[in-house]
């Protein structure tokens, strides 16, 4: 008897067991449902999904590929195409590189290696080209930029969108469209004032001539009658056929500037001012309302270096520009701070009232505050200059944590050569002063940061070689949409 009650009790587990199971039955099911709503594959898409088509041709069939050895963000390229189908047909396209084997009909992200016939039209394409063509049964989306590929892959997933309705996507042989007008070249040069001979305006003018910047913010650049700068620069035919600028003396005894030239063929003035970096409430003002001064003046100083022994003044020039091509306006502010080794507050000089850095920190919140007012409306901010400050240093930590980026940090290209400092690359007859000590900063929304070099040729006049200055020249390449 005890074992068949044990049997007994023991079917009665397996009865309760296999009823609750079949309880939780519908459950189980409704559960694999939802998670095959939420990730359809082609084959669960619905019939109306299935009738779109790209070129005659169900989209269901097409594969996405990225070229695998891109570097312009190609994968996340092809992601977002993925989603726009599914956005607007419901259906989930593959996404692989182009490094495996490839279907009969293809979206191409990139320059592949597998484009064959579209190698001549992918060679054509300018710098600032992108273009959406068909070859075959692939469907081609190509650039020569990070910034070009987000283009190119907006202007397509707006096809997508489009055609949400009609279900019909259509990509004929295309024709390259182009970025250029919204791509901007700027360069920051400090000229070195006290080398007045024509050979050093000759590499001045070779580089400027070379590089043909949209705006060049100088610095140290003087047209007092000893030296003349701006003047001789614009004697140049091709450089006064190009630029205008805006700038004066700073009123001290070098008469320096820190003039802006900027193409006048693709930009017209807007705003233009000039003002000193100090503040008649001296040093300790700390009013956002201060934005410097519009007279000529310095921080009052005593001892070896006051004003009466050469102190110079510090001035920032601002313009705002709007571009010709679509009426975009921009705001661009050079300047040249204070020395950081000057008036020390040391036991042997006891009666100098500042240590330099806290002159300097003071003049960049003046400027910071200036350009505020110009990025809080929506206009965006590129400052170039000297600011006789390295990046690790406080006056640039400030420019940074006020939202500016660094352009040379920020570029996806760079020149390839490490930027040489102190005398690593000094002339015969001067030691080249810090490159770390110019910048290019921006601020604004829909910057894309392209390119960042300098310009570290010697140029040979007179046969000698020399470089151009003490100081590299800079030169940011970078869109603003």
């Amino acid at each position: 008897m005890k074992p068949i009650k044990l049997f007994q009790k023991g079917l009665w587990r397996v009865a309760v067991l296999a009823l609750a199971a079949l309880m939780l039955l519908p459950l189980l099911c409704a559960c694999d449902g939802d998670k095959t709503d939420k990730t359809p594959t082609n084959t669960d898409a619905t019939d109306e999904a299935s009738a779109a088509t790209l070129n005659g041709v169900s989209i269901g069939k097409y594969e996405i590929r990225y070229a695998w050895r891109g570097h312009n963000q190609e994968p996340a390229k092809a992601d977002l195409i993925k989603k726009a189908l599914y956005d607007a047909f419901r259906i989930n396209v593959k996404v692989d590189s182009d490094s495996k084997e490839v279907g009969e009909y293809v979206i191409m992200v990139g320059d592949s290696d597998r484009a064959g016939e579209l190698t001549a039209a992918s060679q054509s394409l300018g710098e600032t080209d992108y273009l959406i063509t068909c070859e075959g049964k692939t469907v081609y989306l190509l650039a020569k930029t990070a910034y070009g590929y987000g283009k190119v892959t907006e202007a397509f997933c707006s096809m997508i969108a489009a055609a949400s309705e009609s279900k019909a996507i259509n990509v004929a042989k295309g024709s390259a469209q182009s970025y250029g007008d919204k791509q901007l070249n700027v360069m920051t040069f400090n000229i070195y004032n006290w080398d007045a001979s024509s050979a050093h305006l000759e590499r001045i003018k070779t580089v400027v001539k070379e590089k043909m910047p949209d705006v060049i913010g100088f610095q140290e650049m003087s047209n007092d009658s000893s030296k003349q700068w701006v003047d001789k620069l614009l004697a140049d035919s091709t450089i006064s056929a190009t630029y205008t600028y805006i700038g004066a003396s700073r009123g001290d005894s070098t008469g320096e500037q820190a003039p802006i030239f900027f193409n006048k063929s693709k930009f017209e003035l807007v705003e233009k001012q000039m003002r000193w970096l100090y503040c008649e409430h001296g040093i300790k003002c700390t009013s956002a309302d201060c934005k410097g001064s519009y007279t000529p003046g310095s921080f009052e100083r005593t001892g070896k270096f006051s004003v009466d022994n050469g102190i110079y003044y510090r001035v920032f020039t601002y313009v705002k520009l709007r571009r010709i091509a679509d009426g975009k306006e921009m705001a661009f502010i050079n300047t040249h701070l204070e020395v950081q080794n000057y008036l020390l507050k040391t036991e042997a000089n006891p009666n100098n009232l500042y240590e330099m850095y806290e002159v300097q920190n003071k003049q960049i919140d003046y400027i910071l505050n200036f350009a505020k007012d110009l990025t809080d409306a929506g206009c965006p901010v590129i400052m170039t200059g000297d600011f006789n400050a390295e990046a690790k240093h406080t006056v640039c930590k400030k420019v940074n944590e006020a939202g500016f980026l660094e352009c040379k940090t920020q570029a996806t290209v760079q020149n390839g050569k490490p930027v040489p400092s102190g005398a690593q690359y000094a002339s015969a007859n001067k030691n080249m002063a810090s490159s770390g000590l110019d910048h290019i900063f921006v601020k604004g929304e829909n910057v894309y940061f392209y390119a960042y070099t300098y310009c570290d040729q010697q140029i040979t006049v007179g046969g000698k070689a020399d470089y151009p200055s003490d100081h590299l020249p800079h030169l940011a390449t970078i869109v603003i949409d």
